[in-house]
Formats: C-alpha cells, structure tokens, sequence
C-alpha cells in the first residue's frame, strides 16, 4: 500500500495483518542516458493470526506484465 493504509485480509477483510517478511521487486524501466534503469519497491508478506491467511501486497499501479515503450 502505498497510501500507509493497513492492507486487509482478502479472505476474512480484517485490516492490519501482520507483516511476515519482506521482498524487493524490480521493475525493468527504460534506459536513461544510454544505461539501464529499474525502480525497486519493498513488497510486503503479509499474515493474519485470526485466518492463517498470507498473501503478497500488490499496487494497481504495478500490475501485470506491462511493457516499456
């Protein structure tokens, strides 16, 4: 979530899980002068004691498998 809002749980809804750990995701951009460029965001794994539920935050602005032109 990039608005600092506590993610909620897509089985049980509940807000604020727990954070399980954390990936870094790189995101190919295009070149810049001539040299490779990529944005890298910190994407957390989150868990809900409540269901067990885990699952992966994600940002609309991020999804698929777009492509630079």
């Amino acid at each position: 979530m990039l608005d600092g809002a506590s993610p909620r749980c897509p089985d049980c809804g509940v807000p604020s899980g727990k954070v399980h750990d954390r990936r870094d995701n790189k995101i190919r951009d295009l070149e810049v002068s001539g040299r490779p460029a990529a944005l890298v965001r910190d994407r957390r794994r989150m868990v809900w004691v409540p269901c067990g539920s885990r699952f992966v935050e994600d940002h609309r602005a991020f999804e698929g498998r777009g492509t630079a032109t």
